[in-house]
């Protein structure tokens, strides 16, 4: 887990589809994740809380083209942070 509140790890990066998605989240904090092209476009957008401040997700990027991308964690107060993701 990252030890930063309001962090995400992603495992593995490269890769070819599945993606874990570990996150250190304030608990009881909305947020917004993302999954960003470095062209801007959005390929993926949902919402986020969690109740103990810890969440691990599963994520299939099969349907992404290779590529870098960003994944964008914001807090319901504007803060962020991007965690670089790899798509071969």
């Amino acid at each position: 887990f990252p030890v930063t509140i309001g962090a995400a790890n992603v495992a593995p990066t490269p890769t070819n589809g599945p993606l874990t998605m570990s996150f250190n989240l304030e608990p009881n904090a909305q947020y917004n994740v993302t999954i960003m092209g470095m062209n801007g476009k959005v390929y993926k957008s949902y919402g986020l809380s969690s109740i103990d401040g810890s969440l691990i997700k599963q994520e299939n990027v099969t349907d992404l083209p290779n590529g870098s991308y960003d994944l964008i964690l914001m807090n319901i107060n504007g803060s962020q942070t991007r965690t670089p993701i790899l798509k071969q």
